[in-house]
């Protein structure tokens, strides 16, 4: 009771005090609180000690004067609203039972400088990890930060992991570098992104970037009341038979393991047949085989699947595939999916090279019936069967069987005509093309400049990749073929008549303006100078105040179709989202009209597939459009589906505007600063207020607060039935 009281009378003398106490007595002890410093900041230190009570007081510069001490007990202590470049001196008395123990004084501290550029991170370290008992599913983990020597105080974090779980986190080390992380995803894989940052001077360091893979669910609790079962291994068939107008029957069996599940659920699904749904047969988790009779044996080739299931849910499914045209009998056989697709494409090309050599039509019937029949993008083999001879290569070779790239076509079928535009990813020009009937159709063929380097002939043959691959969808462009045979490669797609979207709205605000000065509602010729003209689309879009009335008209005369533009495009990225495929240059520059109007999203020469990613970091050298990019892809360079819907919000601030210019009165050097500040552009006087929530929907700052894109076509479409009165119809 004594000593509490006398460290209670301590700390309220000491809050009075302003020199060192002296009404309480001193004992010959030193203290040895032992400060170190924690991190620092432009305006702040803060200081790491002993576990114990301590009075410190501080100095700067070398002056006699001791500021009014505080008291400290936690271990930490923090000064704040210091100055920036400045040495600060710190004396510490301990507070004891017996008294006040003699001052030790600390080396001295100095305070960032202003503008100063945080070093990046030594290391980031992931572990600790734990079942989330609140988020069934999910892991909690620790991630540890190991500053650099500038020991900078704030740090920002991006966490993504799994498929969708996407966080960011602020860091402030005043009592540790790091933080518990919630929400990680089992058996996934992660990314970390850590930045360095001085939040007065808003000065970044570069990225520090950790890659990882978390741990089962098994791994972490052995417990299939609480995690999922593994995956099925040893899948095999031990028997099978069919007849004519007999039902086909199997044996399926698989590996005993060493934690039985409650249950598994065995699939059989015929793969040439229409008549006939999947049979499904439930077995008990202590069983390693199943018999299963399916319909009648109209098929040849069936899909296998094995599913555990416990209480902790369920296991990814074990697939192979089998066929039933003759007895296996007792014999034990295991069917592997690889075997399957080599066996397949060699008969393929066996059959091909003959084709070539007798030109018979043997090959087309039998190669119908491969394993490749009916597997979407996300199946295909194409990059994987082998390597490329060269970047303008279109031909693989396997047994010295040449196989043609589909997509090719002879250079002489295409006559080259006007140009149609260029940017930074090269030309586009007009050009007819002879299609197999001898008709004559206009096409728009994308090539590089002459100037083009390295880096951007690979960045176009990934485009031209990428295109083979997204497959077809009416607000895409659609791929017609390429010719990448020749020294120049040439990317050959549909082509749209009234060009592209940016030009087409800066087209309408031009002629509403020609309108409006034939009907004399400008009165002067000064007045109608300060319009831009049709065919002078590039001019600066600060004119003078009528084109507020300008603007206001054009859009009550178009609002529907505008709006119907915005729908579209929402359709075709809604595609593209969920085929994991980031365009990261969304803008109305690169989206084409239709003569019916109908409008499709081109230019992917910055896309990604990230099907097998869940977050695309940029590590080129492409040239970006910073006025169209999410503020993470700005700070940290990392791309998803959540950055495009950002930058369809820019788009909408086109396509209101009719063609202007986003954060017009700002150059692309600030734009990162003024985001961050949380500035977001107004809203343009001819954009409802309606439009514009959605608008700043897409610009918040958390990724997973934004709308998908199926959420934005559903708002856009109830959006035209408010304007119009109207009715929502299916895409």
């Amino acid at each position: 009771m004594h000593r509490y009281f006398l460290q209670e009378q301590c700390r309220q003398i000491c809050k009075q005090t302003t020199d060192k106490p002296t009404q309480i007595p001193l004992v010959e002890n030193v203290t040895a609180a032992n400060v170190t410093l924690q991190c620092k900041d432009v305006d702040r230190l803060v200081l790491k000690h002993n576990v114990g009570i301590y009075v410190i007081e501080k100095r700067k510069n070398r002056r006699i004067v001791w500021s009014n001490p505080v008291v400290s007990r936690d271990g930490f202590v923090e000064f704040s609203k210091l100055q920036s470049g400045t040495r600060y001196q710190f004396r510490v008395r301990e507070i004891t039972a017996e008294g006040v123990a003699a001052a030790e004084t600390t080396k001295w501290f100095e305070t960032h400088a202003d503008g100063y550029i945080p070093a990046a991170v030594n290391n980031v370290s992931i572990g600790n990890f734990k079942v989330n008992k609140n988020k069934p599913g999910r892991m909690q983990a620790h991630l540890s930060i190991e500053p650099a020597d500038d020991r900078n105080c704030l740090y920002d974090v991006v966490f993504w992991s799994g498929r969708h779980n996407l966080h960011q986190y602020r860091v402030d080390a005043i009592r540790q570098f790091g933080l518990k992380l919630e929400y990680v995803d089992y058996n996934s894989d992660d990314v970390v992104y850590v930045i360095s940052r001085n939040d007065v001077g808003d000065k970044q360091s570069e990225n520090f970037t950790l890659t990882f893979r978390t741990p089962s669910c098994l791994d972490i609790q052995y417990d299939l009341t609480v995690c999922a079962p593994p995956r099925v291994t040893g899948l095999r068939v031990i028997y099978t038979e069919s007849a004519e107008m007999n039902p086909a029957y199997f044996r399926v069996a698989w590996d005993k393991p060493t934690l039985l599940p409650d249950n598994y659920t065995v699939i059989v699904e015929p793969m040439d047949s229409d008549n006939f749904d999947s049979v499904d047969v439930t077995v008990a988790g202590n069983q390693s085989t199943a018999d299963v009779q399916i319909g009648v044996a109209s098929s040849r080739r069936y899909r296998i699947g094995v599913v555990a299931e416990s209480a902790g849910g369920s296991s990814f499914q074990s697939t192979l595939f089998t066929k039933s045209d003759q007895p296996i009998g007792a014999v034990e056989f295991q069917v592997v999916i690889p075997i399957v697709i080599v066996t397949s494409l060699s008969m393929c090309l066996t059959i091909a090279y003959f084709y070539y050599r007798s030109k018979i039509n043997v090959a087309k019937t039998l190669c119908k019936y491969s394993v490749f029949e009916g597997m979407d993008r996300k199946g295909t083999f194409d990059d994987a069967i082998a390597p490329r001879k060269s970047l303008s290569s279109t031909r693989f070779y396997v047994n010295d069987v040449k196989v043609k790239d589909k997509f090719e076509i002879p250079l002489d079928r295409l006559t080259i005509k006007t140009a149609l535009g260029s940017g930074i990813g090269g030309l586009v020009k007009l050009a007819t093309l002879q299609n197999g009937r001898g008709q004559s159709v206009n096409v728009a063929v994308k090539m590089l400049r002459d100037e083009a380097s390295e880096n951007d002939l690979k960045s176009f043959q990934r485009e031209i990749s990428l295109m083979k691959s997204i497959g077809n969808h009416k607000n895409i462009v659609s791929l017609i073929g390429c010719c990448t045979l020749d020294k120049r490669p040439l990317l050959i797609v549909e082509y749209c008549d009234r060009g592209d979207l940016q030009t087409y709205l800066r087209t309408i605000l031009s002629d509403t303006a020609m309108d409006i000065f034939k009907s004399k509602k400008i009165q002067s010729q000064a007045d109608a100078l300060s319009f831009p003209r049709q065919g002078h689309h590039n001019v600066g879009w600060a004119i003078n105040n009528y084109l507020y009335d300008i603007q206001q008209e054009a859009m009550n005369g178009h609002n529907e179709d505008l709006l119907n533009i915005a729908r579209q495009i929402a359709n075709g990225m809604e595609f593209l989202s969920s085929n994991r495929i980031v365009h990261r240059d969304l803008a109305a520059r690169n989206v084409l009209v239709c003569a019916d109007k109908t409008v499709k999203i081109s230019d992917f020469g910055l896309s990604r597939d990230i099907y097998q990613e869940n977050v695309y970091k940029k590590q080129s050298n492409d040239k970006l459009p910073l006025k169209w990019m999410a503020i993470e892809s700005l700070a940290y360079t990392i791309y998803t589906t959540y950055s495009d819907v950002w930058s369809f919000g820019i788009l909408l601030y086109e396509i209101v505007t009719l063609g202007g210019n986003p954060y017009p009165e700002w150059h692309s050097s600030e734009i990162l600063h003024l985001l961050q500040s949380g500035y977001r552009m107004k809203r343009p006087s001819s954009c409802g207020f309606e439009l514009y929530e959605i608008m700043l929907s897409c610009w918040r700052e958390n990724p997973l607060n934004r709308p998908t894109f199926s959420q934005l076509k559903r708002q856009l479409a109830y959006l035209n039935v408010l304007i119009t009165g109207g009715q929502v119809t299916a895409d």
